[in-house]
């Protein structure tokens, strides 16, 4: 496939799918990054958002899939109370809660990308089942220390092994060791919300006590914490871009390959003891 050639303005979003490789040609931002004049890599079945306050061109290699939509209610637009009271209160704590595919994780990379230019910031990733900064029965926690477009695109500095895919009790407590009070911290949820899934959320905001609670997703759990709490903010889910099985079974096997696919260890067979 050839290059593509967009031109990009303000009343406009593009949503470009990876894999894509794109040069911005003036003044644009991705989650809060500024890529002007700059090339980005999408990697394989992101979709970033990109925008501009004024006009740009984008050229777009190898692009896999992309939508240019009037930007209201599309990318970064649909955080924009959330956005708003971040910036105005500077919480302590965000907690991040929402079913899948309700951009849990891409809010908490904006979030950390606007913050980091006032505080000192933090990201929990509390997501046991598909987190993205540790392996699967495990959560991790990693300092921000400069723009990212992806949390895969740090390691985690510090782990806590749950043993278990589920939501459990022992995740609140991990999240509770990871917690530095001297951060901005984020905290990033798995996708649960039946049930089981809402009273462990509630449990670990009796426990956390988040400054700011977003909530993504139009579901009857928003209800129910706004009820509760008056720190809620609401956001919808992100348009366009749902992962069908097949992204959902990439996705989980790039994450076993970070973590486990490159770890060798060689040693002579003829050293060691074989036990029968």
């Amino acid at each position: 496939m050839g290059s593509i050639d967009l031109e990009l303005t303000r009343n406009y979003t593009l949503l470009v799918k990876g894999f894509a490789i794109l040069k911005c040609y003036g003044n644009a931002t991705i989650l809060g990054v500024d890529i002007t004049n700059k090339s980005i890599t999408v990697k394989d079945n992101k979709i970033l958002p990109i925008e501009t306050d004024t006009s740009c061109r984008i050229v777009i290699d190898r692009c896999m899939e992309y939508k240019m939509m009037y930007r209201e209610g599309i990318g970064t637009s649909i955080w924009d109370d959330i956005r708003d009271a971040v910036l105005f209160r500077e919480p302590d704590t965000i907690l991040i809660v929402g079913a899948n595919d309700t951009g849990k994780s891409t809010l908490a990379v904006y979030l950390a990308n606007i913050m980091l230019k006032k505080r000192r910031v933090m990201v929990i990733d509390g997501d046991v089942g598909q987190g993205d900064l540790a392996p699967p029965a495990c959560i991790g926690a990693s300092r921000i220390n400069n723009n990212i477009l992806d949390l895969s695109d740090i390691s985690a500095e510090r782990y806590e092994f749950i043993g278990s895919i589920t939501p459990t009790p022992l995740v609140i407590d991990a999240i509770k060791r990871l917690y530095d009070k001297n951060y901005l911290t984020i905290i990033n949820t798995d996708g649960y919300i039946d049930k089981h899934g809402l009273e462990y959320k509630i449990k670990l905001i009796n426990v956390i006590k988040p400054s700011i609670i977003a909530c993504l997703g139009d579901n009857s759990y928003a209800e129910e914490l706004l009820r509760r709490y008056k720190n809620v903010y609401l956001a919808d889910k992100p348009r366009y871009v749902e992962k069908d099985p097949r992204a959902r079974l990439y996705n989980r096997l790039r994450r076993y390959k970070r973590f486990i696919g490159n770890n060798k260890r060689y040693f002579n067979i003829r050293s060691k003891k074989i036990w029968v």
